[in-house]
């Protein structure tokens, strides 16, 4: 209804147009009607006698249209100020049937109808008539008779209309629920008290019988207004007319909470015993307070050979033979203090022979009235044999790991050795023989030499990987010089074999890359050294590509013998090749693409082979390399000997093996070095002389006096005499990482492998006589190591 709506009063006579107050008298007796007329404009409202009665209005009280719409819950109240105002707006009659609650708290049910009075001087004034049609929706007795009842019980009744709509509560209810009347009045029930946890089977089979108007008989979980949920038995029967029509329901609630609240305790406790029966470890249940025993399920009495009735008259003490009570004591006291939630130590358990088993416990303290402890016990005999078989078992492997290494780093040195002979002597002849035969002979000598060292190399390799000690360095490093270095490398032998050798870097492939570039040529020259020795006629070509941010790929390709696909499935299996004819025909051993694949695994890649038989193989290596923010400087390359002046340095050198001698004295005087040679270490110790020698050749597996012993009582010699320390390298068939280690540990400056190569000594030895006395420098060639830092 409009907001200026307000109060005042107005005759009747005058609204109703002048009619008799005797003959509005007589049709209110007659028919059981009171009467009203409103003025739209002001808001006034006048009652007859009998509309007062209905409403149950004292005289007092000066009706207005804000007034009497207050008597109205909503909906209902809305429907009739929108329909009084169509009355007057359209002159569409009023007929309405609506719920209201009298002055002195009554639910009733009133019809009330409406006409506008068509009256030129009033033209805001509607009038009607208003009818209490509560005894024709139901039996008025049996309301009063039910309303009696229900203030008398302690179940909680609420009445609804034919459309669920609650039209009363009793007191009861509102404690229950929370909710008064007025908060209840003209809303559905389930609206209000159904939550999210109420089972929907249930509110879908309420719906379904109130729709037929048939009794209701279930149980529901409601929410009162205070969030808390409660269980209630409810019964809902349809009122009826007195004409046999729907008049509305009556439901009456039992609360029934803790009912179920210990059904569903007793099902809990039902399925624990069955679960605990069914547990495959032990369980037992004993009293916070007196510590004896509650529950013991199938297990615990089957392994500890005890029957129910004597386990409930024991203690846990009773089958802990190390643990006295104040040790118990002792480990329960902070579940009980609340310190911890659960506990888990080891102790044994004696059965009721006399034996004992391991135990691990895991306990926890249950609350509630009668707090227990619940302990998961689990006899650990057999995981605890289990583990002292692993224990045994990585022993024996560690062991012949060790035994491996041992039997690796003693052929590596053996190896190494005499190879250092042959490489070296091969080395130093190559420069001075002329004739052409001569020279091939020597090439194959150094080419079967370097074959066999490559072989070691392999082999040291593999073992790295199996052991799981392969490392990579993160360094910055430009993809075209790996380029640059393989063409330069294997363009000659290419051109041996009469194929065509080539590598490019795609233009988007440009740009410094971090990663481990020393590991990254050693894949290269696996797959390139394959793909030559495999390629007869043709070419073999490398191209490196991938856009910035996106990893960098490899590709080999050649046009050699190909492969089938069981081929290419056992290709990274080591030892193995494509057949026993590929061996005898090529060479090799099988471990360089098993090798490589460990390190572009370890490097976080890929690698993919393609290939068929007469159609040449293509090697795919993908390494996610992240960009480098740019290039270091780099360090100059080292000229041709031909072009540097001869080394004006003076050199102690020591090593047991004569060859060895023979072949270090020949490349130091190749060098122009000043070197005195002695052959072991307590002789290169006798031989200093302060500021007699710039550098320290000294051979690391000497007999008697190694040559980190024979360092460090030179260094003391030093130290006595004040003078700065000569810098060491060592030079040894010692290659192994933990070797490596422990020599440079042992105050080298730079460590060379054997089989040595002039290069490599020469860098070295620059860098000493350029370097100040007591610097720590990095070993050059393709045979030093890098030193510790």
């Amino acid at each position: 209804m409009p907001p200026h709506y307000g109060a005042g009063t107005y005759g009747l006579n005058m609204m109703m147009g002048g009619a008799s107050r005797e003959l509005l008298d007589e049709i209110e007796r007659a028919s059981g009607m009171g009467t009203w007329a409103a003025d739209l404009g002001t808001g006034a409202l006048e009652w007859s006698a009998r509309a007062r009665a209905i409403h149950e209005a004292s005289r007092d009280v000066v009706p207005c249209m804000a007034s009497a719409l207050a008597f109205y819950p909503a909906p209902g109240r809305g429907a009739l100020a929108e329909a009084v105002q169509a009355l007057h707006d359209d002159g569409r009659p009023l007929d309405l049937t609506l719920p209201f609650v009298t002055a002195t708290g009554r639910a009733r049910w009133v019809r009330i109808t409406g006409v506008s009075a068509c009256v030129a001087s009033a033209p805001h004034r509607v009038h009607g008539t208003i009818r209490d049609v509560t005894d024709e929706r139901a039996d008025k007795r049996q309301l009063r008779r039910l309303a009696a009842l229900a203030e008398n019980t302690t179940n909680a009744v609420i009445v609804t209309d034919a459309d669920g709509l609650v039209e009363w509560v009793n007191t009861p209810c509102e404690r229950l629920t929370g909710y008064s009347l007025e908060d209840l009045r003209g809303r559905k029930p389930g609206d209000m008290l159904q939550c999210e946890d109420t089972d929907p089977a249930t509110v879908a089979l309420i719906a379904a019988r109130l729709a037929r108007a048939e009794p209701v008989d279930v149980e529901i979980l409601n929410r009162d207004r205070q969030g808390q949920d409660y269980w209630v038995q409810m019964e809902i029967m349809p009122l009826r007319d007195p004409d046999g029509s729907l008049a509305g329901f009556v439901a009456i609630e039992t609360e029934i909470t803790e009912r179920k609240c210990a059904e569903s305790a007793l099902a809990r406790a039902a399925r624990l015993g069955r679960m605990i029966d069914a547990s495959l470890n032990e369980v037992f249940v004993f009293d916070a307070g007196t510590l004896r025993f509650v529950e013991v399920n199938l297990g615990a009495r089957r392994n500890l050979g005890y029957s129910t009735e004597e386990l409930t008259a024991m203690t846990p003490l009773d089958i802990k033979p190390d643990m006295t009570r104040a040790d118990f004591e002792g480990v329960i006291g902070p579940l009980l203090g609340g310190e911890r939630d659960t506990m888990t130590f080891r102790t044994s358990h004696r059965r009721r022979d006399g034996t004992t088993y391991p135990a691990e416990i895991r306990l926890q303290l249950m609350g509630g009235d009668r707090p227990v402890f619940v302990a998961m016990v689990q006899d650990t005999t057999d995981r605890d044999a289990a583990e002292a078989a692993v224990v045994e078992a990585r022993e024996r492997a560690e062991e012949a790991n060790r035994a491996k290494t041992a039997f690796l780093a003693t052929m590596s040195h053996e190896i190494r050795t005499p190879m250092n002979g042959v490489l070296g002597m091969a080395e130093l002849l190559d420069a001075s023989l002329t004739d052409p035969a001569q020279r091939r002979m020597l090439a194959v000598i150094r080419e079967s030499g370097e074959l066999l060292v490559q072989i070691i190399n392999d082999i040291l390799d593999l073992s790295k990987v199996e052991a799981g000690r392969m490392t990579f360095e993160e360094k910055p490093f430009d993809p075209a010089d790996l380029a640059r270095r393989v063409e330069g490398i294997y363009t000659f032998k290419a051109s041996e074999r009469r194929i065509s050798f080539s590598a490019r870097v795609a233009g988007e492939a440009c740009g410094p890359r971090i990663g481990d570039a020393h590991r990254i040529l050693q894949i290269l020259h696996n797959l390139i050294g394959n793909a030559i020795k495999f390629t007869e006629h043709g070419e073999v070509f490398v191209v490196i590509d991938g856009a910035p941010g996106r990893p960098l790929r490899f590709v080999v390709s050649d046009t050699g013998i190909g492969m089938t696909s069981e081929q290419v499935a056992q290709a990274f299996e080591a030892f193995a090749q494509a057949d026993s004819s590929t061996t005898r025909k090529y060479g090799g051993t099988g471990l360089g693409m098993s090798i490589v694949r460990s390190l572009v695994a370890g490097m976080g890649g890929e690698i993919g082979i393609e290939s068929a038989p007469g159609r040449g193989t293509r090697v795919t290596v993908t390494l996610p390399l992240p960009m480098a923010a740019r290039m270091p400087d780099r360090e100059r390359a080292p000229t041709e000997a031909a072009g540097r002046p001869p080394l004006d340095v003076s050199v102690l050198a020591a090593d047991d093996n004569a060859v060895n001698r023979m072949v270090l004295g020949a490349m130091l005087a190749r060098l122009g070095a000043r070197v005195t040679m002695v052959d072991d270490g307590p002789d290169a110790v006798a031989a200093w002389e302060p500021d007699a020698f710039d550098a320290l050749l000294l051979d690391v597996s000497m007999p008697g006096m190694d040559g980190i012993e024979a360092l460090a009582a030179i260094r003391e010699r030093e130290a006595r005499a004040g003078a700065p320390p000569a810098p060491a390298v060592a030079i040894t068939a010692h290659v192994l990482d933990h070797q490596v280690r422990e020599i440079l540990g042992g105050g080298f400056a730079a460590h060379l492998a054997k089989p040595l190569d002039l290069a490599s000594l020469e860098a070295v030895l620059r860098g000493l006589s350029a370097a100040p006395r007591g610097a720590t420098l990095p070993g050059r060639g393709p045979s030093a190591v890098t030193p510790r830092g």
